[in-house]
């Protein structure tokens, strides 16, 4: 009664039930049935159907649905493939993990010392030497240098120059008995160090290059860019040095908080003596002027 009041609020009238199932009996329907068809009329339509199609056998029944009936329906996608070229090594990665050179070379020097243990020989367990620093060191310089300047390298090794093209050309550069290349000169006689006479050429635009300049401008109480460069020179001599020390001491926050502004005072007033045209001599003044000694003759 509610689906024909309702129904009837909708402006429908429901006149007769009807039903597109058979009788689901299955003695009704003989086995060898399975075959005929039947006419079953719903809702105007006359549907041609087996039999078997109304037995609850059928009904419970359902089709096997396999992966393959949906993936005809999907588009099929482009394959693509990405081929990457990475070009890293140790040293690069190890570098960009730190931005203190002091802590890279002490890393290093137990990572030498690590690879050096492993070796048949007598162990090293105590503190870091200054000879284990000393060759962290020239390790790391001598990777870039190698990295940077492999044709200046190889030339001098041949015993030629390096070419007119490099950069290092007016450095006269040689490689020591480490192998590093380092800056030739005329001073090889003068009385300080070895550092000075021959300093380590270093590439620009590098990390370690940077690392180096801001190890010293800390070290040394933040130096200004020319006091920072001379320092630096003293054992290094890196390519766009001068570049490298502006952008260091200006990235460089304790410097920037503590820098002071310059005061500019107001100056008073000229004299008038010199602002007012006079002749030569007419006005004459001294800053200083000691008492004359005068010697008369005989005394």
């Amino acid at each position: 009664m509610e689906l024909k009041q309702l129904l009837q609020r909708g402006g429908m009238t429901l006149h007769k039930w009807c039903t597109n199932l058979s009788p689901t009996n299955a003695k009704e329907f003989p086995l060898d049935r399975n075959s005929e068809e039947i006419q079953v009329k719903t809702l105007g339509m006359i549907w041609n159907s087996k039999i078997t199609a109304a037995t609850p056998n059928s009904l419970r029944t359902s089709s096997t649905v396999t992966d393959q009936c949906y993936t005809n329906e999907l588009k099929p996608m482009p394959k693509v493939t990405l081929k990457l070229n990475i070009d890293s090594n140790f040293i690069d990665n190890f570098l960009d993990r730190t931005n203190n050179f002091h802590k890279l070379i002490r890393i290093l020097a137990f990572i030498l010392r690590f690879i050096k243990n492993c070796k048949p020989g007598v162990k090293q367990t105590l503190a870091l030497t200054l000879e284990e620093y000393g060759l962290a060191e020239i390790f790391l310089i001598k990777h870039f240098q190698a990295g940077y300047f492999s044709t200046e390298i190889a030339s001098l090794k041949k015993g030629s120059s390096v070419p007119q093209s490099s950069k290092l050309r007016f450095l006269n550069p040689f490689i020591d008995r480490e192998g590093l290349l380092r800056v030739g000169g005329r001073i090889s006689h003068s009385n300080v160090s070895w550092n000075q006479k021959h300093p380590i050429i270093l590439p620009a635009g590098n990390k370690l290059v940077k690392l180096i300049f801001q190890y010293y401008h800390k070290r040394d109480f933040h130096l200004g860019q020319q006091a920072l460069l001379n320092t630096v020179r003293l054992k290094y001599w890196p390519l766009g040095g001068r570049s490298i020390a502006r952008r260091v001491v200006h990235e460089c926050v304790e410097c920037f908080k503590n820098n002071p502004v310059i005061a500019n005072q107001i100056m008073g007033d000229l004299p008038p003596e010199r602002i007012t045209p006079s002749s030569a001599f007419q006005n004459a003044g001294l800053d200083l002027c000691d008492p004359f000694l005068i010697k008369y003759k005989g005394q």
